[in-house]
């Protein structure tokens, strides 16, 4: 495998340039106090800091103990975020508030795990923990991707600089780039045909923590001996033990998480995040979309999600039938992922890094030689920048929501790609879907 290096150079150059750029002008807001960002490179409030991991985990009952037992020094952010909480508990289902119920199971018990690890260690400690844990996970990733010294440190810095994990940074929603590293992982276990079931069990561990990476089922459809379906079934069975298994411990660990409580938590959070303005900040669905410019109905919110599973059924089908490669494949999946969620915050645009991973380790798209290089270079270019776009910051004139510019552009930019790629599939004059599958990308025979 000798992947393209200027490509990688190419990416890393412009992503540092785009999120300087934004760091530039967060820089003149703050100066002329028209932004309350807390600090230059910040794109959240100071009262959210690392709020998706912290907050969370200090919200279960057992955190008060922390300043009333704990023998270590808690540092101002745990005990504010002790104090005042947004996620209830069973308080808040009866009052029908925002409750930390409405995740999965999971995502609890690792939670409650972490908050039970916080009793023996500093807090910060276990923070820093999962922050070496995320870029642990980055650097695995890469180099389960690239062989080259080079190439591993050029992506390490394509990740760290890039806009959505610097938001996920800040966010601290270490789940959503979890999520996104286990569907890269999962996607090249496939195309390299390598640690098959590791694979599937990360794609297992996704569809626990976000169950919207149901998306990226269609990647088996890359399996190199066909076996889909019964992969497929491997899946299901993991997650679903996956599922029984957090949902005992979890609620071994913390009593009041149960299925019924699980439901009522995630009704309440559809009703403020979903139907109610909660989720529209940073929200680059195309449900948000709509729902900005027609307001909510049940109709608006099913239109979304249909439009997600069109796209990944049409990327399925023109790949069945060799109308589009596998890089436009995993590109489309990556569109119908973000386009059918309701709320998709702009960490997790970071699934838009797996494209660009592909297309760099896919000598064949760039190969000055072949006799496609043409059309090849078409869908490349599309998906390469329509990538990059994804990619860079576009927190700009924000309403009093948290709405900006990226609502409109982020969805349309994306279903204006698929909708090129799908032009160029089926007015092309020959088959691609198999020449340009995993096997010429990672050195297989035929």
């Amino acid at each position: 495998m000798n992947p393209n290096k200027s490509l990688s150079i190419e990416i890393l150059k412009l992503i540092i340039l785009i999120s300087g750029i934004n760091a530039i002008y967060l820089s003149i807001l703050n100066a002329f106090s028209f932004s309350g960002f807390s600090y230059p490179s910040s794109y959240i409030y100071n009262g959210d800091l690392f709020a998706d991991f912290i907050k969370v985990v200090v919200s279960y009952p057992d955190a008060k103990n922390l300043l009333i037992n704990s023998n270590f020094g808690l540092v101002d952010i745990f005990t504010d975020y002790i104090g005042s909480n947004q996620y209830k508990g069973l308080d808040g289902l009866e009052a029908k508030a925002l409750t930390h119920f409405h995740l999965p199971p999971f995502t609890t018990m690792v939670s409650l795990s972490s908050l039970s690890l916080m009793h023996f260690i500093p807090p910060q400690v276990v923070f820093y923990i999962a922050l070496v844990v995320v870029f642990f996970a980055v650097y695995k990733l890469i180099g389960f991707v690239f062989d080259s010294t080079r190439e591993k440190l050029t992506w390490m810095l394509c990740f760290i600089f890039s806009y959505p994990f610097l938001f996920l940074l800040q966010r601290g929603n270490f789940f959503s780039v979890a999520t996104s590293i286990l569907v890269m992982f999962f996607t090249f276990c496939i195309l390299k045909n390598k640690k098959i079931l590791l694979g599937l069990l990360c794609m297992a561990l996704a569809l626990n923590i976000r169950p919207n990476a149901i998306f990226f089922l269609p990647i088996l459809l890359l399996v190199i001996n066909g076996r889909w379906f019964i992969r497929l079934l491997e899946i299901f069975l993991m997650a679903t033990c996956i599922f029984a298994f957090s949902a005992i411990l979890a609620s071994s660990i913390y009593p009041d998480y149960s299925l019924a409580n699980f439901i009522k938590g995630l009704a309440i959070y559809h009703d403020g995040y979903v139907v109610g303005r909660g989720g529209d900040g940073y929200n680059s669905s195309f449900f948000s979309l709509l729902k900005i410019a027609f307001k909510y109905s049940w109709f608006i919110e099913s239109i979304g999600s249909l439009l997600g599973f069109l796209i990944a059924g049409i990327a399925a089908i023109c790949f069945i039938k060799n109308k589009v490669d596998s890089t436009a494949l995993i590109f489309m999946l990556c569109v119908a992922y973000m386009c059918g969620s309701t709320t998709f915050a702009d960490y997790h645009l970071l699934i838009f890094m797996l494209p660009l991973l592909k297309i760099c380790v896919d000598e064949e798209i760039l190969d000055p030689y072949t006799k496609r290089r043409g059309e090849l270079l078409k869908v490349s270019m599309v998906i390469f920048w329509s990538c990059i776009f994804m990619l860079s910051p576009k927190n700009y004139l924000f309403d009093q929501n948290g709405v900006s510019v990226f609502i409109l552009l982020n969805p349309m930019v994306g279903i204006f790609s698929v909708a090129l790629l799908f032009f160029y599939g089926i007015s092309s004059s020959r088959a691609v879907g198999r020449t340009l599958s995993s096997k010429i990308s990672f050195g297989e025979k035929d």
